[in-house]
Order: structure tokens, then sequence, then C-alpha cells
């Protein structure tokens, strides 16, 4: 008997659709869920229910990623985009078609960015913002030195 050990399972029907991915907040308060029929769940881990559900995708999720500090959740989906909502309002902040269906994603914990592995594609990263602009730079800066070192040799 698990209650001996300190273990209780909750289960419980979700309307929604059936979890094909979660994961709990960095601070372990909320939990997400991706469901089957693309919409995202947010569980209150103290009450044991289903605080917000939003529609982001129209395939099931295949990951569901917390930034640091809980206020931006990443969603992928076998749709082939990824997205980054704003908590607690679910606004789509960014949308990304990655070209094929996403197998899984992470992203940074500041949400400046997303690596994305998919089914049919080389895996890819996406900047967002500041940091896509640092990126392009840097890219940019490595390309010119990478050019100027083959000119001399």
């Amino acid at each position: 008997n698990m209650s001996d050990h300190g273990i209780s399972i909750i289960s419980s029907y979700l309307e929604f659709g059936f979890i094909t991915c979660c994961r709990i907040s960095p601070h372990g308060r909320l939990l997400a869920t991706g469901l089957h029929s693309g919409r995202v769940a947010i569980w209150d881990m103290i009450s044991r229910s289903v605080v917000q559900v939003f529609q982001v995708h129209s395939d099931y999720l295949t990951a569901v990623r917390w930034s640091s500090d809980s206020r931006r959740l990443m969603t992928a989906s076998n749709d082939e985009h990824v997205a980054v909502l704003t908590l607690p309002e679910g606004r789509v902040l960014h949308r990304v078609n990655c070209g094929s269906p996403v197998r899984t994603a992470e992203m940074a914990g500041d949400a400046s960015a997303v690596v994305v592995a998919m089914e049919k594609k080389e895996p890819m990263v996406v900047w967002f913002g500041e940091a896509a602009e640092a990126a392009a730079a840097a890219s940019s800066a490595a390309a010119s030195s990478t050019a100027a070192a083959s000119s001399t040799a």
C-alpha cells in the first residue's frame, strides 16, 4: 500500500484529451500537460485541478517546457510548430513553423531560444529578440573572420 509510505496517487479524467507530455514548473506549483487534442492544460499541484487550458496546436503536443521564472511556456507539436506562450495570459509570443513534425524541443531558461529536434530535418536553434540579434551578429562575425582567413591563405 503506497499510502503507508507517504505516497498518494491522483488520477483524473481530462475532458480535453489524453496527456502526451508533461513538465512541472521550476517553482513546483504548476504542471503543464500537453494533450493529444493540441491543447495545453495547466494544473495547480496544490489544489490538484486544471486552472487553465489553451488551444495552441492542431495536432498532439510532443514537448512542454517552462522558463526559469515560470512566466513563459514553450510547446512543441506534431503539427510542425513550436510556440512560446506568456503566462498566465496564454498569449502566443512566438510561433515557429519548423517544416517537419517536431519530436522534442528544449527552451533556454530565459526563453531567449529553443532547440528543436524534428522527424525529417536536422535539429535547429531558434533565437528570439535580443538573443536573435546577438546570434546573428556572432554568426556574421564568424563568417567574416572565416572569409578573411581563407583570403589570406
